[in-house]
């Protein structure tokens, strides 16, 4: 391609061709390098004279085909001539999948596509059990990323693999380069030209749509690695990162800000200065990339004579030396402490948590209460977060939990309870508790003896009524009524009055000891003569 804004007709004795948008002459490489006098025209062409002072940039291409392995490349090198000669390289793959191997990713598409439907039945069937509308989100984006783009990708990615034995037939094989007649006399140079750079564009228009669907799987897997990282704090032991970062995101913007703003201002005044003398300051994208990687801990390189060493010039040495202190040692130094500020904080959370265990005994304790909930039949883990929910409680008591699951069998909930009543900060806060209970039972037992006009019972008394009602909890629901019945009738207690000390007593065994004494006084006050009653100050 030449330098001048004008194309020329004619070069070397060739017509240029649109090759990739551009106007460029071609010309066999072979003929470059091994003839010095090439008869184009009639008129004799010195090779020498092909690259000359108007060439802008040179590309040598090249393909290679290796039929065993069905693998199909490209090799592109490009000079670029300006001030500076600079020379890069590509390289394109295409490989056609026969046989056994393809019936082999049919099988590996087909698995996609059953994983992709499971997890949808997954993902409908959790969000059933929940609250709908605060699990849309969530849902909509496990369902892009598990389901509707895995499904995406196997599809496009099948029917390109299933064509690609008459994708290199068409493009490399003998209907394409493979096939130009290169030794028929009948053809002329133009139609061999022609056929063959057809093919290569075929080529590299499948090339082209493997670097598509690259970026697409690319894509795709991002996604799904940042999902991976956000489904770690589903354990709080685990959600440190995600925590941490949600800590301080809001810190962290400002950062950000900030530190675009200088590095603006940094890479602006580098080109100003310094883009005719260092080419790492040439463009916006090479300062940029310089400017990072002494962020990392380099510096620009220095070359063997004392005039290319960052400190020849005083400006450039001061630049160097201002962008080292506000961006190395302070700004860096400002990422490191919002991260230690913002980890801390998280961290004192899961430690005051008493809930939370170590990651794998945690993952034990769930398939230990999995494997025992099967056995006993406990009741769903949902249906006991949703009837505790409505509760509003922090402690929940056998005879709270016979009422909240009358179908559940006693020695079900007694499993139950005895099951989590183990674990070490319940039995470390009953332990703390047990003492203030201890005192507000005497005090209703005193102030329910009072109204009944029955003496306080004795420590024998509460024994054998203790085991009274464990041996009630373990013989079934209707034996228990029955006896109460039969107990209140005894004592000719009504049914209201009976309402009355159910709820205080799981008022009581809630911890709600300010609402049972509220109830207590409320109790007291009915049963006083109208003309005694005095309303509380």
């Amino acid at each position: 391609s030449c330098s001048t804004a004008s194309t020329p007709s004619e070069f070397f004795g060739q017509r240029p061709l649109d090759l990739g948008g551009q106007i460029q002459f071609y010309e066999f490489l072979q003929s470059i390098t091994d003839a010095p006098i090439l008869v184009r025209n009639g008129l004799p062409q010195e090779t020498s004279t092909f690259i000359d002072a108007q060439t802008k940039s040179i590309t040598v291409a090249m393909v290679t085909f290796a039929p065993e392995y069905g693998l199909a490349s490209t090799i592109s090198i490009t000079a670029t001539l300006s001030t500076e000669v600079s020379v890069d390289f590509s390289v394109g793959h295409y490989q056609s999948l026969e046989g056994d191997q393809l019936q082999q990713y049919r099988w590996v598409s087909y698995i996609g596509f059953i994983l992709a439907v499971v997890i949808l039945i997954e993902k409908v069937v959790t969000i059933a059990h929940k609250d709908v509308r605060a699990e849309i989100p969530g849902f909509v984006v496990d369902f892009i990323i598990q389901v509707f783009l895995p499904i995406v990708y196997f599809s496009i990615r099948l029917s390109q693999v299933a064509a690609s034995k008459a994708s290199i037939l068409e493009t490399v094989g003998t209907e394409g380069l493979a096939g130009v007649p290169w030794s028929s006399r009948s053809v002329s140079l133009g139609s061999k030209v022609g056929q063959f750079f057809d093919g290569l564009e075929k080529f590299e228009a499948k090339l082209s749509n493997e670097s598509l669907m690259g970026t697409f799987y690319f894509v795709h897997a991002t996604a799904a690695l940042f999902r991976l990282i956000f489904q770690t704090s589903a354990h709080p032991r685990t959600a440190i990162l995600v925590n941490t970062m949600i800590q301080a995101a809001g810190d962290l913007w400002h950062f950000v800000i900030l530190f675009f703003v200088l590095n603006f201002g940094f890479i602006a005044l580098g080109m100003a200065q310094f883009a005719s003398e260092k080419s790492e300051f040439s463009t916006p994208l090479r300062s940029f990339e310089t400017l990072w990687e002494m962020l990392l801990g380099s510096m620009i390189e220095s070359g063997a004579i004392p005039s290319s060493t960052w400190s020849y010039n005083a400006l450039l040495m001061l630049y160097l030396i201002f962008y080292n202190f506000f961006i190395f040692m302070i700004m860096l130094n400002f990422i490191i402490a919002i991260i230690c500020e913002s980890y801390l904080a998280v961290t004192a959370i899961v430690k005051s948590s008493d809930a939370d265990q170590e990651f794998f005994t945690d993952v034990a304790s769930v398939t230990k209460v999995a494997i025992k909930s099967l056995i006993f039949r406990w009741p769903g883990h949902m249906s006991v977060i949703h009837e505790l929910s409505v509760l509003k409680r922090k402690r929940v008591s056998y005879r709270q939990m016979r009422v909240l699951f009358p179908d559940i069998l006693p020695v079900t909930i007694g499993t139950f309870m005895k099951h989590y009543a183990a674990f070490e900060p319940i039995r470390r806060r009953s332990g703390a508790e047990h003492s203030d209970i201890k005192d507000a039972t005497h005090e209703i037992v005193s102030q329910l003896s009072v109204m009944l006009r029955v003496p306080v019972p004795s420590v024998q008394e509460h024994l054998a009524e203790s085991k009274n009602l464990q041996k009630m909890g373990y013989q079934g629901h209707v034996y228990e009524s029955k006896r109460r019945n039969a107990l209140l009738t005894a004592n000719n207690v009504g049914p209201q009055l009976e309402r009355t000390i159910s709820l205080l007593t799981s008022l009581m065994e809630g911890g709600d000891m300010a609402l049972a004494d509220e109830h207590l006084q409320k109790m007291q006050l009915q049963r006083t003569p109208p003309e005694k009653q005095s309303l509380p100050p």
